[in-house]
């Protein structure tokens, strides 16, 4: 019999807890939405980035350049912190202006006057908050536009706490003609309850009513121009509904979550709307949105009503179950094993397995006889599990050896492949070739003959992700690119004729999450979901 006398099945990727919600949040975030729609999710949604604020920046002495000076804000960072201090120029090692290193000049408890180009606005605004500065200007080098201010685009991870203005060209040069500036922000007044992500009301279980969206107070997301924040934090992990179909109007939910509360750092879990069929029953058929969602005991959500669909009122209620218990079936291809004559079995466990008792064997079937065996589990929603497939008694020799693109360590010398239950219904997993990560072959859409043999590994990926590929005649279009969990391409690369190959791809600049790899030849596409988790 198979010898398990301890298996840190997901430990430390899953803290070695039975489930995720044992796990503390820092270790979650990049876990609790790998099966996002993230393709319906991209034509549906974009989440836009809010314009520019009008803003003053108050030049307060000298006195030769005193008065009140055009700025622009920045989509990252805090939208409603200000500063005041001496305006001082950052300075780098090798004396540039741009910050796009660490930062020499002594800018603690100053504003940092920074130039534009060379790196990113981020990465700028990065480096004078590690320097000490309380707040960021940065001057526009557009000499063409001299009195230009434009909007700072980017993705902070909510790791600012300091606000980033800019000043025109115009400015810039006109105030470095001084010494000894002393400048004040002061930013705009924090939005109405519920109007930003900022302001967001909080709420439990039971009903709630929303007497109109608003019209013109900004979107986050792509086809509206109002919206309304809700926060809510459930108490246990379970199934939240979230429903509007007592209402008869037309709206739009999206069900996020935010490290750092803040919509730079926004994750999307799920969205409903009207006219998705959602709502089936009651005044809102056709018209509300239901959404049914796991969420974990602590852990902070947001619900944004927005007017993509209309502003009118309407009441919606939250309702959190248990978690529901489902099927999941493990299908694995054995056509290329010689099977042994007692069969296939499944052996599985749940992280902190001590003992051999703990350990379960479940036989598999091939109820039509064409080599792919079957077995199904009754799991609850956020279980994980450890797996592998046996070929014949549950013994290590007949054991499959799993790669390490799609396994982790056991313990003691193999690999298992892992499974977080993420789904509410019954679920069939796609088959898997047995010692592979992938089926045996894969084939285009209604051809039978292999197209594209593909190996990625590591998975999760920290620095360098490679992706082994090998096609049974040269593709002329032959095409990668990675997307990440909202269906942006993160990484596209054209590959040219080749037959076989290998890709780096260099992900550390990545935010840690899950993305999709797609290989397009013109005739098939190879899709694989990966993990880019730094150590």
């Amino acid at each position: 019999m198979l010898s398990m006398h301890c298996i840190p099945i997901l430990c430390p990727t899953l803290c070695n807890k039975r489930r995720l919600s044992d796990c503390p949040p820092q270790l979650l975030r990049m876990k609790i939405f790998p099966a996002l729609r993230p393709y319906t999710l991209a034509l549906a949604l974009a989440i836009t980035i809010a314009p520019a604020l009008a803003q003053t920046l108050e030049v307060t002495a000298p006195a030769s350049v005193s008065g009140i000076y055009d700025v622009a804000t920045a989509a990252f960072g805090p939208r409603y912190t200000g500063f005041s201090g001496p305006l001082v120029q950052a300075v780098g090692a090798d004396g540039s202006t741009t910050a796009c290193g660490p930062i020499f000049s002594d800018v603690t408890g100053a504003v940092a006057l920074i130039d534009r180009g060379a790196c990113a606005f981020v990465e700028k605004a990065l480096a004078a908050q590690a320097a000490g500065a309380v707040g960021v200007v940065i001057c526009n080098n557009d000499a063409t536009n001299p009195d230009e201010v434009v909007q700072m685009n980017g993705s902070d991870g909510c790791q600012l706490a300091i606000p980033v203005l800019m000043l025109s060209y115009n400015n810039c040069q006109y105030l470095r003609l001084e010494s000894g500036l002393m400048v004040s922000y002061t930013p705009p007044a924090l939005p109405l309850p519920g109007y930003s992500i900022d302001t967001a009301i909080p709420i439990s279980e039971g009903v709630h009513n929303v007497d109109a969206i608003p019209f013109t107070n900004g979107a986050t997301f792509s086809g509206a121009t109002g919206e309304l924040w809700y926060v809510y934090t459930p108490q246990e992990d379970g199934l939240l509904n979230i429903s509007s179909c007592s209402s008869a109007a037309d709206n739009r939910l999206i069900l996020a979550v935010s490290p750092g509360a803040c919509t730079g750092a926004l994750q999307i879990v799920d969205f409903a709307l009207s006219g998705d069929n959602s709502c089936t029953d009651g005044p809102g058929a056709g018209l509300g949105a239901d959404l049914d969602a796991l969420v974990l005991a602590g852990l902070t959500y947001y619900l944004i009503w927005d007017n993509a669909e209309g502003g009118e009122g309407f009441d919606f209620t939250l309702t959190l179950s248990a978690l529901p218990q489902i099927g999941v079936t493990f299908n694995v291809n054995m056509r290329m094993e010689n099977v042994h004559p007692t069969g296939v079995n499944m052996v599985y466990a749940a992280p902190g397995t001590s003992g051999i008792d703990e350990v379960s064997v479940v036989p598999m079937a091939d109820a039509d006889g064409e080599g792919v065996w079957s077995a199904t589990l009754s799991l609850t929603s956020l279980d994980t599990i450890g797996y592998a497939f046996v070929n014949g008694p549950a013994d290590p020799a007949n054991l499959e050896i799993v790669p390490d693109g799609c396994g982790l360590p056991s313990g003691f010398g193999f690999s298992i492949r892992p499974l977080v239950v993420f789904e509410i219904e019954d679920v069939v997993l796609d088959t898997v070739c047995f010692g592979l990560c992938t089926g045996c072959t894969l084939v285009a859409a209604g051809g039978n003959s292999p197209v594209m043999d593909v190996k990625i590994f590591p998975n999760p990926a920290g620095s360098l992700l490679h992706v082994d590929i090998e096609l049974p005649a040269a593709s002329e279009k032959l095409g990668i690119r990675l997307a990440n969990s909202l269906g942006q391409f993160v990484y596209e690369r054209y590959l040219g004729s080749i037959r076989q190959g290998n890709v780096a791809i260099d992900v550390s600049g990545m935010p840690d999450g899950i993305y999709f790899l797609q290989l397009v030849d013109g005739r098939a596409m190879f899709t694989q979901g990966v993990v880019v988790q730094k150590d």
